[in-house]
């Protein structure tokens, strides 16, 4: 600003006045302890003051608790006895800058009931067992316990302190609860309850899930495997050895376990509890020594067969008595064929396998002899062709002819259009495709919730779509992105992991839509984060510059053979503005 300053004897004098506004703003801190819990301190900022702080003054004291001041700029804060709810303290900082500078900085305690959580498991159909509640911490004499939320696939039996649970018929899975546990003045502790119901069966799951893989010395010898079932209890089991009762070769092992005895050949032996229904497998492979110049079977049929569709199957014959299978291993692509042989259609004695279209190895081991005979199997069908454009003529505008070419962005990735084989009005494109058909992908990340979003329950407070309010209540990344759908049916939110970093995202909306932040909170912990919400654009298609035009243009896949031409149409499109004038009245 310039100022003109004038004498009374006519002198005048200029000026330059600088003025430079300072702008300072209240801020607003928000600390969460639990009941009877002091805050030992919390400590503001001065960074917005220009000069030395010079004063630390108060312009409101809490109403239900204690305060003191704590060095230069930080105070502690203790809760009135048992008092829940929010309480404040408002704090002004001056600096000794000339103009003098001021901040104001209000501090919000929110003091909350202290939740404890307790796990448990049980078993489909069988009660808990009775879990008592930690009653020590109530200032007052024990009252009693209450439910606060039942749960929903069970009943919780109350005793005293202590409950138990029990599960509905039938249920399997994850239960919560939440119990109140109170003293005579009314002062309660809340108690989450995590409920684990197992399977009545896992009680019965004692053999590993991975097959067992033996060789034996000889052919002709068996092997004996170990389990960790009570040898005295064979009596509640049935055990059946590739669908036949097993009534022999059982015998005591590793002090009273069970010892089943098995000869060469893929076994899948089942122990099935006759009491309850549940079964335990035990998969056995007993080879032998094989002989390398193999067995001589010869395959019937031709190896490789075409199919006249993709639903089709082809039937395999091979030289092998279908009377005799069971003394032969047979392999299809390392995985043992259990079922699907049957009698070969033509050649009754010979055995013939159906398979669809792919590529197979087929291994035929007699088990006998010790020898094997590898077959490589080819079922081939047509594959059919998805166009590309879904019209045969496509037309693409170009507002700028003048200044530069159009595009015509054919529908595959920038990589797919270099591996494909384009034709325009007859001539091979040399390749160099620019990106183009972007599409707008809004991502969140999951991943900075407190726990990295592993440590639930969180909560929604707050999530705004289009000016419409959203909140609820999660567990997992798939729990709210599930949560998103509802809240935006058009957005098909999902979970994407970055497979380089392992970091988890959640990513969708929609272009159309305005979104807000969202604010989470950690149940357990209190601690509340805004994750923003950013946007990018991904492109779909593969672009090629062309002035404007009609193109016969063809698209050839080298990998799969498909072929499609269109006719293309660039046109140039002018903007065309029309101005007029109306009069008030005037119709």
């Amino acid at each position: 600003m310039e100022l003109i300053l004038t004498a009374p004897d006519g002198c005048a004098d200029t000026a330059l006045l600088i003025v430079e506004q300072h702008q300072v703003a209240a801020d607003t801190v928000t600390v969460q302890t639990y009941v009877n819990e002091p805050v030992p301190e919390v400590c503001i900022s001065t960074d917005e003051l220009l000069g030395d702080l010079t004063q630390f003054a108060f312009c409101q004291t809490p109403q239900n608790g204690a305060f003191s001041q704590v060095g230069l700029t930080c105070v502690g804060y203790a809760p009135n006895t048992n008092f829940t709810g929010t309480d404040t303290l408002c704090i002004i900082i001056c600096d000794d800058f000339q103009p003098v500078v001021c901040d104001t900085q209000v501090i919000v305690f929110e003091v909350i009931q202290k939740t404890d959580t307790l796990s448990l498991t049980t078993f489909e159909e069988v009660p808990s067992q009775i879990s008592c509640l930690d009653t020590t911490s109530l200032p007052g004499n024990f009252a009693g316990v209450m439910l606060c939320q039942s749960p929903q696939s069970g009943n919780i039996l109350l005793n005293q302190n202590c409950f138990s649970y029990n599960p509905n018929p039938g249920f399997i899975g994850q239960d919560t609860a939440c119990l109140l546990v109170c003293d005579d003045a009314g002062i309660c502790d809340t108690n989450l309850v995590y409920i684990q119901v197992d399977s009545l069966c896992s009680l019965f799951e004692f053999i590993p899930a991975d097959t067992l893989s033996v060789e034996a010395a000889s052919c002709s010898d068996q092997e004996l495997f170990c389990v960790e079932l009570n040898f005295d209890s064979l009596a509640q089991w049935g055990i059946l050895d590739n669908g036949v009762p097993v009534s022999s070769g059982l015998s005591a092992c590793a002090g009273n376990n069970t010892q089943v005895a098995l000869d060469t050949g893929f076994h899948e032996v089942i122990f099935v509890h006759m009491n309850t229904g549940c079964r335990d497998t035990l998969l056995a492979d007993v080879s032998c020594p094989v002989d390398s110049t193999g067995c001589g079977f010869a395959a019937l049929s031709p190896l490789s067969q075409d199919l006249p569709d993709c639903d089709s199957t082809a039937k395999f014959c091979f030289e092998v008595p279908f009377n005799d299978l069971d003394l032969f291993e047979t392999k299809l692509n390392g995985s043992h064929i259990s079922s699907g042989w049957q009698a070969c259609d033509t050649l009754s004695f010979a055995s013939q396998l159906e398979l669809g279209p792919g590529a197979y190895e087929l291994v035929i081991a007699d088990t006998v002899k010790g020898c094997a005979d590898t077959f490589q199997i080819a079922v081939n069908c047509p594959m059919p062709c998805e166009p590309w454009f879904q019209t045969d003529t496509v037309g693409f505008a170009n507002s700028s002819c003048s200044s530069q070419p159009g595009q015509l962005c054919l529908p595959v990735s920038v990589a797919e259009a270099e591996q494909m084989i384009v034709e325009i009005n007859g001539m091979v494109y040399p390749g160099g495709y620019q990106p183009c058909g972007f599409r707008i992908v809004f991502s969140i990340p999951y991943g900075n919730l407190p726990g990295q979003g592993q440590a639930g329950p969180y909560l929604v407070e707050n999530w705004t779509v289009n000016g419409i309010n959203f909140n609820g209540q999660f567990n997992s990344a798939q729990d709210l992105a599930t949560l998103m759908s509802l809240w935006d049916p058009f957005g098909n939110w999902e979970v994407v992991v970055d497979q380089q970093t392992g970091s988890v995202s959640i990513e969708g909306g929609n272009a159309a839509n305005t979104y807000g932040p969202i604010k989470i909170k950690q149940q357990s912990s209190g601690i509340t984060v805004s994750l923003g919400i950013s946007q990018a654009q991904i492109p779909e298609g593969a672009a090629i510059a062309l002035p404007a035009g009609t193109y016969q243009v063809v698209l050839n896949d080298t990998l799969s053979g498909c072929q499609q031409e269109v006719t293309a149409i660039i046109a140039c499109v002018n903007t065309d503005y029309l101005q007029d004038q109306v009069v008030i009245g005037d119709v």
